[in-house]
């Protein structure tokens, strides 16, 4: 798997506990982030950098790390604590998951719903929201204003990361190009 050549800095893997937390999430938890969480629950990554094409554009981003299950200290990221958010405050549908961040705070997410199960989208922390008023968005098919697939698993969006001037230089010819 690409995703364990791409990590450093491995955690102690996720506890039942903290796994039965994250399937409480979503309707059915895809198996590549299970066995993820049960090889570490968290971890950085030796590449952090990745040109992703979003329908607003190429884009260079820098990963922060992959978040764990749980929340493993008082002001720590999470799976459980980011999804939770983003349902709370922008209206993330119950189907997807945030499973890493940048350092932008854009948000790296994963569809847990039928048709997408696995994808890997962009959460774009730039992009305008839905105002508190409007109704709870439910699926994916209504936030993809402010989401964007960038790979089709979560093996496939390790095999992205790269050094930051090489991602640079996808982010630029994509622009260029369209593609």
């Amino acid at each position: 798997m690409a995703l364990f050549d791409a990590l450093c800095d491995l955690q102690n893997p996720a506890s039942e506990q903290e796994l039965d937390v994250v399937r409480a999430l979503v309707p059915a938890l895809p198996g590549e982030l299970e066995a993820y969480l049960r090889i570490t629950n968290g971890a950085n990554v030796k590449q952090t950098n990745f040109a992703a094409l979003t329908p607003w554009g190429g884009r260079h981003i820098t990963l922060d790390q992959f978040w764990p299950a749980t929340r493993q200290r008082p002001a720590g990221s999470s799976i459980e604590t980011c999804t939770n958010y983003l349902r709370r405050e922008w209206m993330l549908p119950q189907t997807v998951l945030v499973i890493a961040g940048d350092v932008e705070s854009n948000s790296i997410c994963m569809s847990c719903e039928p048709g997408a199960f696995g994808v890997i989208y962009l959460w774009d922390d730039t992009r305008s929201y839905p105002n508190e008023a409007s109704k709870p968005i439910g699926t994916l098919s209504e936030v993809l204003d402010y989401m964007a697939p960038i790979a089709a698993s979560l093996d496939a969006f390790a095999a992205m990361l790269t050094d930051k001037d090489t991602a640079r230089a996808q982010a630029a010819a994509a622009n260029q190009t369209g593609a």
